[in-house]
């Protein structure tokens, strides 16, 4: 837990793209001056205009279609839950993939925001398949790759943006490594398009799994990385025949997590978990979101679930115990935290999560290999897992501090200069 947050009062400031970010105040007071140089026109160090450069980032579709046709080898499964804002953006891709993929499955997952009409309008060669009760999204997946004929799946959530041309850097990626059960991009936050939403993901101690390097200011200190402990299934390249060896996702995860223990089940295989940095997709991060309390709390319950079924399923003795207990203790101190604050519901969420673990299946450890190799000690290439990696954000969005901009942000902005 960042007690930081405890003690620090940070501003909410919004960039001249539109995004929205928080700043400590001093940030606050030194951005806003490097503003009005920057519109003023005044002379500034070239690693300040970088950093400025970077920092008001935009995203901006070219609308390119694919190099190639793959012949017919990709399907694209997008699985949507009431998603009519992301419908044009989806419609868009679709109808730009159609010519070089050989399907484009759309598993609705119970929607009663008309989407699947919306999308039948269309009158796509696509497949629709609606169900008629929510289920987990390890579920839905699961139900597209069923139904995919292609031999690379290519899973998607509805609320991202890419270029379509850069694809071919993925699937060059799993061409030249046969052992990889996976690649994804690097994904950088729609909103605020300089930030990153992850290189990746992991599960830790004290507290809950999370996005590697997310809130980042992305200045391509990760663009070395090739290899992570799992990936974030918003958007995920994966041969079938590595899909059908690993196996199905795991359906008990209600949401969180499922990605991770696929990944897990994967390195447990032999295989290696991947990371494109060079191709970048641009994701809503809490887009589907549309009653924010309300679904912070069901965040907060799956999330809770999501993490103790992990360690239950690929931990055993003393590290078990450990990292339940680290759990434990982890959510007292946020039950007193939102105490404080008088947020009850948060409360109930926490307990909730621990009861339908209580009463959910008892798993023992699922291999030998998983005593011998802790998930936490993964080894990845280039990569320390924690402290480089941890998340700079707050209340969802990014979060500069002081500390941060002189030590870390501006000295790599040099480092480019140089």
């Amino acid at each position: 837990m960042d007690f930081r947050f405890f003690f620090h009062q940070y501003s909410l400031y919004t960039l001249p793209s539109g995004g929205e970010i928080f700043l400590d105040r001093r940030t606050l007071i030194w951005i806003q001056d490097l503003q009005k140089k920057i519109n003023s026109q005044e002379i500034v160090e070239k690693n300040l205009k970088l950093f400025w450069s970077k920092l008001n980032s935009s995203f901006f579709d070219k609308g390119e279609g694919l190099s190639r046709t793959y012949s017919k080898t990709i399907s694209i499964i997008l699985v949507t839950y009431n998603s009519s804002k992301w419908l044009p953006n989806l419609e868009r891709i679709i109808k730009s993939a159609l010519s070089a993929f050989c399907e484009v499955i759309v598993i609705d997952n119970g929607s009663n925001d008309h989407s699947v009409e919306k999308m039948l309008s269309w009158k796509l060669d696509i497949l629709i398949h609606p169900l008629s009760e929510t289920i987990s999204l390890a579920s839905a997946i699961n139900k597209g790759c069923e139904l995919a004929k292609g031999q690379y799946f290519f899973v998607l959530n509805p609320d991202v943006s890419f270029t379509l041309n850069d694809l071919d850097k993925l699937l060059v990626t799993l061409e030249q490594n046969p052992h990889a059960a996976l690649v994804v991009p690097k994904l950088k936050l729609m909103n605020t398009p300089g930030f990153l939403n992850g290189v990746g993901n992991t599960v830790t101690l004290f507290r809950h799994g999370y996005d590697l390097g997310l809130g980042h200011l992305d200045l391509g200190q990760f663009d070395s990385i090739r290899e992570i402990p799992s990936a974030c299934f918003a958007a995920v390249m994966i041969p079938r025949d590595k899909f059908l060896s690993v196996g199905p996702l795991d359906e008990i995860y209600p949401l969180y997590y499922e990605d991770s223990d696929w990944c897990f089940r994967a390195r447990q295989k032999g295989y290696s978990i991947l990371i494109e940095p060079s191709v970048v997709v641009y994701h809503a991060y809490g887009g589907h979101q549309t009653s924010h309390s309300y679904l912070a709390n069901e965040k907060i319950r799956k999330s809770t679930f999501g993490r103790l079924r992990f360690v239950s399923k690929h931990s055993s003795g003393l590290l078990r115990v450990l990292f339940l207990s680290s759990y434990f203790l982890y959510d007292m101190i946020k039950i007193v935290y939102f105490l404080a604050n008088r947020n009850f519901s948060s409360i109930q969420a926490i307990f909730n999560g621990w009861a339908c673990f209580k009463g959910s299946k008892k798993l023992s450890c699922s291999s030998d290999h998983a005593r011998k190799n802790p998930f936490i000690l993964v080894p990845i290439q280039n990569v320390v897992v924690h402290k480089r990696f941890k998340a700079k954000i707050h209340k969802g969005l990014p979060l500069i501090t002081w500390t941060t901009l002189i030590l870390e942000y501006l000295p790599m902005c040099t480092q480019d200069e140089n």
